[in-house]
């Protein structure tokens, strides 16, 4: 009884880790897509006027700094010029 009970709270645990795995790799996932859709008028996407994706930039900070980030690690022209928002 005592090792069906430690395989059933083992199973337990392990699904609860599975779902919190998931959850943050669907949270991660839903961050680039609103990233996409917020600052998509950077690259070209018509998606969100843009006086409505200023007023998100506040939301988003942890997504400019991966793009600077980024922009910067890969010799791109706006991470030569050293773009920065601050």
């Amino acid at each position: 009884m005592r090792l069906l009970k430690f395989i059933a709270e083992t199973i337990n645990d392990l699904l609860k880790l599975k779902a919190t795995e998931y959850i943050e790799a669907e949270l991660e996932e839903l961050e680039h897509i609103f990233a996409l859709i917020a600052l998509g008028f950077l690259v070209g996407y018509p998606v969100v006027p843009p006086s409505l994706s200023l007023k998100l930039m506040p939301y988003m900070e942890k997504e400019l700094l991966i793009m600077i980030d980024r922009a910067e690690r890969l010799d791109d022209q706006l991470g030569i010029v050293g773009f920065d928002i601050e």
